[in-house]
């Protein structure tokens, strides 16, 4: 999949280069070919990161890249490449879900609560509420956790899941009548959730409920795994009985991201229908000059407002894409800067844009695109002062790049 949607070779050409750099195939009983998992990976990662290399103003090298150390729990290899995708990246949204794990996991709160909150306001459903919650719980706001959990358990009552992480939360703000009601929900459909008997053991033994707890406790003893079936070296005092902790939906539910988006997207265009589309226009120009005054005064954050909406409403503005774009570039976001540019350039051909352009590449250490933008500066201002001195610091660097061993 990954070498069609790259459009690098095809497949019989992939195949004849794995057994070019010495993969190990092997036939199964019935005589199709196979390549050696471990051994494919290792290609795709380094075919994936060879065309981040020579384009990386494409972003879906980074997300396959992204998702295939996800997949593998190398949740910081898995962050580096994820935070590469911005808003006008097809799998942006994927992105963030699968970022606020990454962060999660690696107990990043502060950063892991950024991508799943933006997520929650684009797409506000069960899931991502779910996992918005447990980052809020880790980060000790339980009150905050409580009402994510809340949103989440209303999209779908059904799921134990999210009664699960209701009973934590209020069981951390000690009301513990309501996580009772919550626990006894899951039980009721998972008999079997071992978490779930541990956490009413702990719950009635507050209530005071000392049936309740003993019976609960003699279930865990029960049911408990053998401690033998620990890792060795696991050196808890009762490793048999499970830890406490919300729990975090992993899928991406794609077909239900999708779907949501359809419908934001069509009540936006409900609401532009009976505009004319001078108005339209009108409108994305007012945007677009507030900005340009905003950016040049130095109000950034003020002028990435005005200008995203100039964009939204001006697609085809390359003026608006490049403004923008700048305003990425000068706050340190230059990835966003990056597509931006890109997207400018496309509009319309402009020594500012490839200037710009380069200057983000420069930014993200990518010296071979950042001088191919200077030198297509160039031919539109051969004289240009800015453009010669970028060029001679980039040469710099590829000459570095290329001494060392």
């Amino acid at each position: 999949e990954f070498v069609t949607m790259l459009g690098m070779i095809d497949y019989v050409g992939y195949f004849v280069l794995v057994a070019a750099l010495g993969v190990i195939v092997m036939f199964r009983s019935w005589g199709s070919l196979v390549v050696s998992y471990p051994l494919f990976l290792y290609c795709q990662v380094r075919f994936l990161r060879e065309a981040d290399r020579l384009n990386p103003g494409d972003h879906r090298a980074a997300f396959a890249l992204g998702r295939h150390y996800f997949e593998q729990e190398a949740y910081a290899d898995s962050a580096r490449w994820l935070r590469i995708l911005n808003s006008g990246d097809r799998d942006y949204l994927e992105a963030l879900f699968l970022l606020g794990i990454d962060e999660y996991s690696l107990g990043n709160q502060a950063t892991a609560d950024v991508a799943l909150s933006k997520l929650a306001g684009m797409v506000p459903l069960g899931s991502v509420l779910n996992n918005l919650g447990a980052v809020e719980y880790a980060a000790g706001h339980y009150d905050k956790a409580l009402a994510d959990f809340k949103q989440a358990f209303q999209k779908d009552p059904a799921d134990s899941d999210y009664a699960f992480n209701l009973g934590m939360a209020f069981w951390r703000l000690k009301k513990y009548d309501q996580a009772g009601s919550y626990v006894r929900r899951v039980l009721a459909s998972e008999p079997d959730d071992l978490e779930a008997h541990v956490l009413l053991a702990q719950v009635s033994g507050e209530l005071g409920d000392t049936a309740t707890h003993q019976a609960q406790m003699a279930w865990v003893s029960a049911h408990e795994k053998d401690p033998a079936d620990d890792p060795p070296g696991d050196n808890k005092s009762d490793p048999s009985v499970p830890d406490l902790s919300p729990r975090i939906k992993q899928e991406y539910d794609g077909k239900a991201f999708d779907l949501y988006s359809l419908e934001a997207a069509s009540a936006a265009d409900r609401s532009l229908a009976g505009q004319p589309e001078q108005v339209v226009r009108n409108e994305g120009e007012r945007h677009l000059k507030q900005g340009l005054k905003l950016l040049a005064a130095g109000r950034l954050p003020e002028a990435e407002g005005e200008l995203a909406q100039a964009v939204l409403l001006l697609p085809g503005s390359s003026e608006a894409h490049q403004a923008l774009g700048q305003t990425y570039e000068r706050e340190g976001k230059h990835t966003l800067a990056a597509a931006e540019l890109a997207a400018s350039l496309k509009e319309k051909d402009s020594f500012d844009a490839h200037l710009w352009l380069a200057k983000a590449y420069v930014s993200l250490d990518h010296p071979g695109p950042a001088l191919k933008q200077i030198q297509a500066a160039q031919q539109l201002e051969p004289a240009s002062a800015e453009a010669k001195n970028l060029a001679r610091q980039v040469r710099a660097r590829l000459s570095v790049d290329r001494d060392e061993p």
